[in-house]
């Protein structure tokens, strides 16, 4: 998990992130890189009977703190994901990428 994590990381948010701060301050197109869409699909059942396709979901952003990284979000959200659940974030080329959790540990 340390590795995957560490290389999304890398790769993905801590890429030259020095030269994209300002005075102190990052700008919007860094930060969306570590930025996530989490995503559980479900099936639920209308009124009428009619099954739908949804998806719950929420965001969360990935921390790092030394050799861990972690993924950060409201407890709602966390509470609603399991091991079927999946992360969406910016790719390369900004190509969304979606990793499954269970691909993280």
């Amino acid at each position: 998990m340390k590795f995957i994590l560490s290389y999304c990381l890398t790769f993905l948010v801590y890429t030259n992130i020095e030269a994209q701060i300002s005075g102190g301050i990052i700008s919007r197109d860094t930060l969306v890189r570590c930025v996530m869409d989490l995503r559980k699909d479900t099936t639920i059942i209308n009124s009428k009977g009619a099954v739908i396709n949804t998806s719950i979901s929420g965001t969360g952003l990935f921390v790092l703190n030394e050799q861990d990284a972690y993924i950060v979000t409201a407890a709602h959200v966390a509470k609603s994901m399991d091991f079927s659940s999946y992360i969406i974030m910016g790719g390369s080329n900004d190509i969304p990428k979606k990793i499954y959790l269970l691909d993280l540990i």
